[in-house]
C-alpha cells in the first residue's frame, strides 16, 4: 500500500494487486472509545488510529471493507488503484461529517446518514 496525495486529497493506493477476499492490511495503532477524524471503527466503542487507515477514503462503491480489525478486498483491486471502503456501513458516527464526491449526500455514519441506502 502506498499513501499518496491526489488533487490535494489523501488516498491509499494498491502497491500490488489484491484478489477478492485478500487481507490488505491488519489495522494497527492506538485504540480509543470514540471516533476521530482519522480513526476507523473496529468494534463497539473501539476506534483505531492506523497510519495507513487515515488515508483510506469513503466510496459509495468501495473495493474494500473492514472486518475484524482487517482491511479486506471485496473485489479485485489492481496495482495503483485507490483502496476505499463505505464509511456508512462501518462507522456509527463520524467526528467530521462531509459531503460525498460520488452521491453528493452528507456522510455522517450509520447513526446520522442523510443518504437513502
Amino acid at each position: 500500500m502506498l499513501r499518496v496525495i491526489v488533487n490535494n486529497s489523501k488516498a491509499l493506493v494498491a502497491f500490488h494487486p489484491y484478489e477478492t477476499g485478500n487481507v490488505i492490511r491488519k489495522l494497527i495503532g492506538k485504540v480509543q472509545d470514540s471516533p476521530t477524524q482519522t480513526s476507523i471503527k473496529i468494534g463497539e466503542k473501539q476506534h483505531i488510529e492506523d497510519d495507513f487507515g487515515a488515508f483510506i477514503n469513503h466510496s459509495c462503491n468501495p473495493n474494500a471493507t473492514i472486518l475484524d480489525g482487517h482491511l479486506i478486498a471485496i473485489e479485485k483491486i489492481n496495482l495503483g488503484e485507490e483502496i476505499t471502503f463505505d464509511y456508512i456501513k462501518n462507522e456509527d458516527a463520524l467526528a467530521a461529517p462531509f459531503v460525498c464526491n460520488e452521491c453528493h449526500n452528507e456522510i455522517n455514519g450509520t447513526a446520522g446518514c442523510k443518504k437513502n441506502r
